[in-house]
């Protein structure tokens, strides 16, 4: 088996636990805080294979997502492609920061996403406009560094270059 072979198999396992996290059932108290589990997974394979992992990744991330929720079809994925070239903008950046730096910016970007999310899910009326949205965001930051350091764990197990 090939290196890009493999580390697509990874990348698309990873996503999968992610996304299973995403629907995993949680109590009313708790559902507002869940992380961005995809979009964060989908930012970290942007920033160590980005050869790999591009717009159209991303873009196909949002479709699964869209289908996965049952969303209005494209709406993750506008947003996750938001989140594609904001990652692809600031990819410098988080290379080159510290972890709490990372997360700051983790959380402007999960933040628009969220927005993202909100604007045209209330454009819909699927959603009404409220702070709590903003939540995920906040959890997503906090998450980010151990989320990357389990990621780069795995990606050194099963020997991704």
């Amino acid at each position: 088996m090939t290196a890009a072979r493999h580390s697509r198999w990874v990348i698309w396992v990873t996503l999968l636990v992610g996304a299973m996290l995403g629907v995993m059932s949680l109590p009313d108290s708790l559902a507002y805080f869940r992380p961005a589990w995809v979009v964060l997974i989908t930012m970290f394979w942007m920033l160590v294979q980005p050869e790999d992992c591009g717009l159209l990744f991303a873009w196909i991330n949002g479709i699964l997502l869209d289908v996965l929720y049952g969303t209005v079809l494209g709406q993750h994925a506008m947003a996750m492609v938001f989140v594609a070239l904001a990652v692809a903008q600031f990819e410098r950046r988080l290379r080159m920061s510290v972890w709490w730096q990372q997360s700051v910016i983790v959380l402007l970007i999960v933040s628009f996403y969220q927005i993202v999310i909100l604007w045209i899910g209330s454009a819909t009326g699927r959603l009404h406009p409220d702070f709590v949205y903003l939540l995920p965001a906040v959890t997503s930051a906090i998450v980010w560094p151990w989320l990357v350091a389990f990621l780069h764990a795995v990606r050194r197990r099963t020997s991704v270059i």
